[in-house]
């Protein structure tokens, strides 16, 4: 599909902000955002195939607020986490969302509540929520997203996420190799949390 990349993630639970800046010497000068989140999943169906359907709001410091549409496709990983994965800025609007497409609907909706009818009636209803903060940045000596995310819900409050983006799923298994061999360098293998937040999410309310 045209404008799918293959996301490569991997996870780290620590239970404060200063461990985690410990444990990873370049997080806290490579962390340059924060943002305040709240994502809502939709097709309960969907997820029990391993996909992930999600429309996310985006609350900047600057004042911004966005809304994304985004879909996942089975994991694909074994130590990281990788998936097929698609994201649509629908704040305005859309006029021809891949997403909806692929779901077998119509693509093109005036705001984010059209895009939110449009799942309904293709039977993609809404089944969890949650809310938190994000402080992002990216190293750049090894190419890698980083996301300090605090969600109290979850079973783990406190997660830094480490992430590349591939082109095919050769250079994503090389950067999942990439990924296991820099924690496990840093000494932080045995607090690698495989389950995404999603599945944590789904593990608290379910």
């Amino acid at each position: 599909m045209t404008g799918v990349s293959l996301e490569v993630e991997t996870r780290i639970q620590f239970p404060t902000v200063e461990d985690a800046f410990t444990g990873i010497p370049f997080l806290k000068e490579s962390l340059t955002r924060e943002n305040s989140w709240t994502t809502i999943h939709y097709g309960h169906s969907l997820f029990e195939k391993d996909q992930i359907l999600r429309i996310g709001t985006i609350r900047r410091n600057s004042g911004t607020v966005q809304t994304f549409l985004g879909w996942k496709g089975p994991d694909q990983g074994q130590f990281a986490n990788i998936r097929e994965e698609l994201d649509e800025e629908i704040t305005n609007g859309i006029d021809d969302s891949q997403i909806l497409r692929l779901l077998g609907g119509i693509p093109r909706h005036a705001d984010p509540a059209s895009v939110i009818n449009e799942l309904a009636r293709l039977n993609f209803l809404p089944f969890m929520e949650f809310s938190g903060n994000n402080r992002t940045g990216f190293y750049e000596p090894l190419q890698i997203h980083l996301k300090l995310m605090h969600c109290p819900i979850l079973r783990w409050p406190l997660l830094v996420e480490l992430e590349k983006t591939a082109s095919t799923l050769e250079e994503a298994m090389i950067y999942q190799s990439e990924l296991e061999q820099l924690i496990a360098d840093l000494g932080l293998t045995a607090s690698v949390i495989r389950e995404e937040p999603p599945a944590l999410l789904y593990q608290t309310r379910f």
